[in-house]
């Protein structure tokens, strides 16, 4: 017909095309007094915005029917932008209702768009687990997002200091955290409410060990604090630490150097590691 691709939605309520929540259908009323009717399920207590977008179609008319599907509970000409349809409607009792969409005029034809979404004000809360700190491993972190209305649609995250927004990464799996971090996010839910960005900072250590080895003795410091070998020979540092070592050879021995890693010049924490220092005795002749 003139109004674009064969309709393909039902004409009585027995034939209606199911819609879901937030999911918009098309749809094409044909020449002569064409109509479509569509299903969908509403929960007792909560309250909908049902609605047409006109494309090509002029001018439409929608009608809410009862759980019989011929009851008629509303009807709405121009409620939605320009000609287009809207109703606003609580339900309730939960059940399968049903939608009819026509022309104003039956001569009229064209296309339209349904969208049936819940009037939810109230924005998502997403939290985080295990939550922010210190620890002595890397962490596997949830972001886990919970909404007592239309449901969240999409969690956003950033682990690069920057302020998350829609374009930044949707979260779909735990986010492997083994440095340290500051992790932003913020949920949407699926009437386009957005809670404001949240953050948890996680700091992951990993410990620096002293061997000390060789015929001679000493100790061995560190600057920052920590490692005091000594009876202190193994402390943790935070992933990024440089730690600076001092050796100090007990009298009648010397240092002899570093076996295996050399860390002569400080140690860069970003796993867990050991340097071994070499203690030898003062072989006077």
């Amino acid at each position: 017909g003139l109004g674009g691709p064969t309709d393909d939605h039902g004409n009585t309520y027995d034939t209606a095309t199911s819609a879901e929540i937030y999911t918009p259908v098309n749809g094409n009323i044909e020449l002569i007094d064409d109509v479509d009717y569509f299903s969908f399920y509403a929960v007792a207590g909560e309250s909908y915005n049902i609605e047409t977008t006109l494309d090509s179609l002029v001018d439409s008319m929608l009608y809410l029917y009862d759980v019989d599907g011929t009851t008629l509970i509303t009807s709405d000409d121009d409620g939605g932008v320009w000609h287009g349809s809207k109703i606003t409607w609580q339900c309730n009792t939960s059940g399968i209702y049903y939608l009819k969409v026509a022309s104003f005029d039956s001569y009229f034809a064209g296309r339209y768009t349904l969208t049936i979404s819940m009037v939810d004000n109230t924005y998502p809360i997403t939290t985080a687990s295990p939550a922010g700190g210190t620890y002595d491993s890397p962490q596997s972190v949830t972001l886990s997002c919970s909404d007592s209305g239309s449901g969240c649609a999409n969690t956003y995250y950033s682990t690069d200091g920057t302020t998350p927004t829609t374009s930044s990464f949707v979260y779909t799996s735990p986010i492997s955290i083994s440095t340290k971090v500051t992790l932003k996010f913020f949920s949407v839910d699926r009437a386009g409410n957005k809670e404001n960005v949240k953050s948890e900072s996680y700091t992951i250590t990993y410990p620096l060990s002293i061997i000390k080895t060789g015929n001679g003795s000493g100790a061995v410091m560190s600057e920052p604090p920590g490692i005091n070998c000594g009876a202190d020979c193994t402390h943790s540092y935070s992933y990024g630490t440089t730690v600076l070592l001092v050796q100090a050879p007990s009298t009648g021995s010397f240092f002899a150097g570093w076996s295996g890693v050399n860390c002569t010049w400080g140690v860069t924490i970003n796993e867990a590691k050991t340097c071994t220092a070499i203690f030898n005795l003062i072989s006077y002749t």
